[in-house]
C-alpha cells in the first residue's frame, strides 16, 4: 500500500484500533484509483487459468502466487486481495512470507476465504509442511480461514527468529482458525519467533490437537504480543500456552476462553485458557477483562514456579 492509502486508512480509523479494515481497504483502493495498479493482485480459484493477477478476470489461481509475487515486491506496500472460495493447496507449495509492509485481504466473511493447507492441490490428504509461515515484518493480514489438515503441523506460523527488539510488528485481523471433521492441526498459531504481533478479532474453533496460539522463544530476546477481542473455543488442551523461557511480557485483553468443542463437547475440549508452562523463567502476562469458562486456577495455569507473573484485571471465571 503506498503512503496515501495508509494515510487514508489511518485517518479512518479509531486510535489504535483496525475496526473496519475490509471497509477501509475499499475506500482506499476506490480513492487512488489503484485496482489495477501495479501494487495490488488478485486471486481467484474460479479462474480457468491463472493470469498475471492485475485484474479478477486475469487474477492469480493459486494462493502461493500470490505469496510468491507479494515477496517480490517487499517493502513497497503491495496488496493481495483473495476472493471468496475455498483453496485447497499442497501447504508444501506456499512459500514463507518473508515481505515486509504489505496486506493480505480475504472479501467478506472470513468463513468464505478458507485456506485449506494439504498434501497436494485440490486433493484432501496429509500436508507436509505447516500452511502460512510470516517471517517478514509490519504485514497486515485480514479476513481468510486457515486450517492445514495434519495434526503435526500448524495452520499460521510466525517465524521472525531474528527480529530481536525490533520485532515483527504483524497485525493478524479476523482470521478463523476453523474446525475440520478429521486430522486437526496441531495449533492454530504457532509463534516460534517475532514480537508486537497483534491478533485482533479472531476465532479458534475446536481446531486444533494442542493449544489455539504457542508461544516459543525469539532467539533468546523477548517478545511481547497482544490477544485482543479473540475467542477461543474448544482449542485442544490450551487456549494459549507460552511456553519457552524467552516468552515474555504478552496482553490478552476482552477474550472469551470457552471450554468445549464447536458445536458440541467431545475430544477437543480445552482444559486451561491461559497457560504457562514450566519451561518460562521470566516477564509477565496481563489478562484484563476476559471471559472464562473454567474454574480460576485453570483459567490462568501457571506451572512456572512462580517466575512468570500473570497481572490479573476484572477477569470472570466459572
Amino acid at each position: 500500500m503506498n503512503q496515501g492509502q495508509v494515510d487514508l486508512l489511518n485517518s479512518a480509523l479509531p486510535a489504535n484500533q483496525v475496526s473496519d479494515l475490509g471497509g477501509n481497504l475499499k475506500k482506499a483502493l476506490d480513492q487512488f484509483n489503484v485496482r489495477d495498479h501495479d501494487l495490488v493482485r488478485y486471486v481467484d480459484k474460479s479462474v480457468t487459468n491463472t493470469g498475471n493477477g492485475k485484474t479478477r478476470s486475469t487474477a492469480f489461481k493459486r494462493f502461493y502466487e500470490g505469496i510468491e509475487w507479494l515477496n517480490s515486491n517487499s517493502g513497497k506496500g503491495a496488496t493481495l486481495i483473495v476472493i471468496p472460495g475455498f483453496y485447497i493447496e499442497a501447504a508444501s507449495n506456499i512459500a514463507a512470507l518473508s515481505a515486509s509492509d504489505c496486506m493480505i485481504k480475504g472479501i467478506g466473511n472470513p468463513d468464505d476465504t478458507v485456506i485449506f493447507g494439504s498434501g497436494t492441490d485440490d486433493t484432501v490428504d496429509a500436508a507436509t509442511d505447516d500452511l502460512l509461515t510470516v517471517s517478514g515484518g509490519n504485514n497486515v493480514i485480514d479476513g481468510l480461514s486457515l486450517f492445514v489438515y495434519k495434526n503435526t503441523k500448524s495452520a499460521l506460523l510466525t517465524d521472525d527468529t531474528g527480529g530481536g527488539y525490533a520485532g515483527s510488528f504483524n497485525l493478524f485481523s479476523r482470521l478463523f482458525f476453523s474446525r475440520q471433521a478429521a486430522d486437526g492441526q496441531k495449533y492454530g498459531v504457532n509463534m516460534q519467533g517475532g514480537n508486537y504481533n497483534t491478533f485482533l478479532n479472531c476465532w479458534w474453533t475446536g481446531s486444533c490437537k494442542d493449544a489455539g496460539v504457542y508461544i516459543a522463544s525469539n532467539a533468546g530476546n523477548p517478545s511481547y504480543n497482544r490477544f485482543l477481542n479473540c475467542w477461543f473455543n474448544g482449542t485442544g488442551t490450551d487456549g494459549i500456552l507460552i511456553g519457552a523461557s524467552a516468552a515474555y511480557n504478552h496482553l490478552v485483553s476482552e477474550c472469551i476462553f470457552q471450554a468445549g468443542s464447536y458445536p458440541t463437547g467431545g475430544a477437543d475440549s480445552m482444559t486451561n485458557g491461559v497457560h504457562v508452562n514450566a519451561s518460562c523463567t521470566a516477564g509477565d502476562i496481563i489478562v484484563a477483562n476476559s471471559i472464562f469458562s473454567q474454574a480460576a486456577a485453570a483459567a490462568l495455569k501457571d506451572a512456572s514456579g512462580g517466575t512468570f507473573s500473570y497481572l490479573d484485571r476484572n477477569n470472570s471465571t466459572g
